[in-house]
């Protein structure tokens, strides 16, 4: 079993490295961006690696062609993203990814390993890490994968998270929601959960403080708020005044990925073409942010607060003001 602290203390400038200047110097650093995201995600695609390094769609096709006819990626044809296509790491990618980070990986060159039923929930969970790491908002991470390489039991521990990052001195557990069944069985499935994270947060070393569920339905977070606020108070459950109030203070519901989430990895109109992704009309913003803020005044509805607050974050994360 390895120890946790050996990924929580990867650096993360590999993942997002600084522009350069010179060209090829340049094209390495995208090419070793390429290969330390693979290796710490397990797998990942070109929408991914694209948004994350601000490349053109040509920009991107020429480097992951470039890192396939070097036998860096083993890529893999599906209908289970936008991108109709992923990869892992060949075994000379691998050892390059070792290489740059210092440790061993315990990757294997295996594309039947991958389950594609939870593909691009893995995906979503890459473009949240990779947007918090570009935004400086965090300084570490754990992602799933290597969490579970620390873990005695492996699937089955309830300590499993989507991933973990540091944010200050509090480690933060990182959780995608891409599916309405657990918000349909509210108590059979909630509780479980929310038990999960209590577990955590109520340790004094326990993997994380606080929670962070990401979606690409905004109507998702708003019902799991919903089910986790009537889950506390109701006295069969038996949770204590303490467990309420760290429920909600400690569990954040973050929509304002929602959008971003939603174009780049379920859009199948969306066109695989430059910029078409990244154009974000200014004005139209700045009325629809006047609507909600007006509608908010004039109303108590939790789920107008929770989609003016993810509108508001998404302006800061697009640099509008």
């Amino acid at each position: 079993m390895r120890q946790i602290e050996t990924f929580q203390n990867l650096k993360t400038n590999l993942l997002i490295p600084p522009k350069i200047e010179n060209s090829y110097n340049n094209g390495i650093a995208r090419e070793n961006a390429l290969i330390a995201t693979t290796a710490r995600f397990g797998l990942s695609s070109k929408t991914i690696i694209q948004d994350a390094l601000g490349l053109s769609r040509e920009a991107i096709n020429k480097l992951t062609n470039r890192c396939r006819k070097r036998g860096l990626i083993l890529t893999q044809q599906t209908f289970g993203n936008t991108d109709n296509q992923f990869w892992i790491l060949s075994t000379e990618g691998i050892r390059q990814a070792e290489f740059l980070f210092d440790i061993e990986l315990q990757l294997k060159p295996d594309l039947s390993r991958v389950n594609e039923r939870n593909l691009v929930h893995d995906l979503c969970t890459q473009i949240v890490m990779l947007d918090l790491i570009k935004s400086k908002k965090i300084e570490k991470m754990v992602t799933e994968r290597e969490l579970r390489l620390c873990l005695d039991h492996k699937g089955n521990d309830k300590r499993i998270v989507d991933g973990l990052v540091l944010k200050g001195s509090d480690w933060v557990a990182i959780e995608l929601e891409t599916g309405n069944s657990k918000n349909k069985q509210k108590q059979e499935i909630r509780k479980p959960i929310l038990d999960k994270y209590l577990q955590q947060i109520e340790l004094d070393d326990g993997l994380y403080q606080q929670v962070k569920l990401y979606s690409h339905r905004q109507r998702f977070l708003t019902q799991i708020e919903k089910a986790n606020k009537q889950l506390i108070v109701l006295p069969s459950n038996d949770f204590t005044n303490t467990q309420q109030e760290l429920v909600k203070t400690k569990l954040h519901y973050k929509s304002a990925h929602c959008v971003k989430l939603f174009e780049l990895l379920y859009n199948s109109e969306r066109k695989l073409t430059d910029d078409s992704a990244h154009k974000v009309d200014k004005s139209l913003y700045l009325n629809k942010l006047a609507e909600l803020e007006e509608i908010v005044l004039n109303s108590d509805d939790r789920v107008i607060e929770l989609r003016l607050a993810g509108f508001r974050e998404a302006g800061d994360l697009l640099g509008i003001k």
